[in-house]
């Protein structure tokens, strides 16, 4: 797999030692975002009863992958905050070296494997994915096995790893829709094959052959346990709807307000989503090298499947609709709803850094690692870690204290008493204005979560009720505020 040149294969070792300690030294653990209801629903599974009392987005259901995986960590380590970060550490540090191969083997270059490694290791992205419970980079590991592995296959002319390749694509659908991207690329490049160099290639049509039947396999199942064989799409259109407020459409945040439609259509697909690649200080503007690299060599084009991967899936994310009855272009709010394109686009950005002299070369690359340190660290601030941690000491400080909070908040604090049962977090009712609290009981309020399950339809009392209504505040973390009933 790696260099025999003896130096390159200690640069290796230790761009992946180095990699690991990053992982480590910024641990992000339990963000209270999307991790919630994922590790809610391993709880279940690995409780047996799948689902149960869950309240949150639908699309949660059906990526069962992540509810597997993390309800297998529950298995073997119990459950906690800690052991849902063992896969997700584990995928990190195997996802560096999938990218060294895949590289390597799509360019056959050593010093751009080597660099792809260097993005991978200290990407900040893929350092926070590191330690959170969320699906983009089990999802993306699979994507990128499924095409390294087709690749290996038509290079080998082994039709085994075609097959290979389809069922991690098929198993990467059970984590993230994002393998329906890679399935078009990779439709249109065999029919490509076919009409321009008259010529089919087997192993394509397999790996697409397999992940359809695997599509196929999951909703018989669904069929066999509710009666429903498209149950996914069914959910999919289910959550449009219950997140509406996240997407492109009339009266949301991210879409339009009456007649504004093509001018709010126009200012998404050709400022905000682009500005979400190419500007944010987040990607690193590793897509924008990407970019240069096609404009600057553009004359001397080699490596075209690297091209086709970057430039037909940077297309689909800025373009492609999310619905199939309206047009309904994706909103790049997060840097990791990029992240199956992280891959190609350092893949071409190394290309990049690979023509410079020696001395520029290491220079950018030390900047590189240095700015993506800041903005790993700017993810904690996101996040604010630091408000959470001290959230956290205060609930284990007082275990048998009663805390009344809404759902989403319940999730969380479940998984702080590592999900001990019968569990001491009571949900308030949010569909009438009243809640019995008893005297000497907690009330969580989190000001982020109330505002977002509002636009869900869920109406908690707000801040000023608790305040009005007999309820003390004792502590205040970032978000986070503490009430005390009296």
């Amino acid at each position: 797999m790696f260099s025999d040149d003896k130096r390159t294969k200690l640069i290796v070792y230790a761009l992946i030692a180095a990699g690991i300690f990053v992982r480590f030294y910024f641990f992000f653990g339990h963000v209270y975002s999307d991790d919630a209801y994922y590790n809610y629903l391993a709880y279940t599974l690995y409780d047996g009863n799948y689902g149960a009392g869950y309240t949150g987005y639908p699309i949660c259901l059906v990526r069962i992958g992540q509810s597997f995986i993390t309800a297998v960590s529950f298995l073997l380590f119990g459950p906690s905050e800690r052991s849902a970060a063992v896969f997700p550490m584990i995928f990190s540090i195997m996802n560096m070296l999938l990218n060294y191969k895949l590289a390597k083997t799509l360019i056959k270059s050593e010093i751009v494997s080597v660099l792809v490694l260097t993005f991978t290791a200290f990407y900040p992205t893929e350092v926070l994915f590191a330690s959170i419970a969320f699906t983009d980079l089990y999802a993306t590991f699979f994507i990128n096995l499924g095409i390294l592995l087709v690749l290996l296959s038509n290079e080998r002319k082994r039709k085994l790893l075609a097959v290979l390749s389809g069922i991690s694509l098929a198993v990467s659908m059970t984590f993230k829709e994002s393998a329906f991207y890679t399935s078009i690329l990779m439709v249109i490049l065999l029919l490509f094959i076919l009409v321009r160099k008259k010529s089919f290639n087997d192993y394509i049509f397999i790996a697409l052959g397999v992940l359809g039947l695997g599509m196929c396999l999951e909703g018989a199942v669904y069929y066999l346990i509710n009666g429903d064989f498209f149950y996914r799409l069914s959910i999919m259109k289910e959550g449009a709807l219950f997140s509406r407020h996240d997407f492109f459409n009339e009266g949301s945040a991210f879409g339009y307000e009456g007649g504004s439609y093509w001018i709010s259509l126009f200012r998404l697909l050709f400022i905000d989503n682009p500005s979400a690649v190419f500007l944010r200080k987040a990607m690193v503007f590793i897509p924008l090298l990407a970019v240069i690299q096609l404009f600057v060599y553009r004359k001397n084009r080699k490596n075209r499947i690297a091209v086709y991967w970057f430039t037909g899936s940077l297309l689909l994310y800025l373009f492609f609709t999310m619905s199939l009855t309206s047009y309904q272009p994706i909103v790049l709010r997060f840097t990791w709803y990029l992240f199956p394109l992280f891959l190609p686009a350092m893949i071409l950005a190394a290309k990049l850094f690979a023509e410079m002299k020696k001395g520029w070369m290491l220079v950018s690359v030390a900047g590189y690692i240095m700015f993506s340190l800041y903005m790993t660290d700017q993810f904690s601030q996101f996040f604010d870690i630091e408000n959470a941690e001290i959230f956290e000491h205060a609930v284990k400080a007082e275990p048998e204290r009663i805390i009344y909070t809404d759902h989403f908040t319940k999730y969380s604090i479940d998984m702080i008493d590592d999900y001990k049962r019968p569990s001491r977090v009571l949900s308030l009712s949010y569909t009438s204005g009243e809640n019995i609290i008893p005297s000497g009981s907690l009330v969580v309020y989190h000001t982020g979560h109330i505002s977002e399950i509002a636009k869900q339809g869920f109406n908690y009392p707000e801040e000023s009720y608790y305040r009005e209504n007999g309820f003390e505040e004792i502590n205040r973390f970032g978000s986070f505020i503490i009430f005390e009933k009296k």
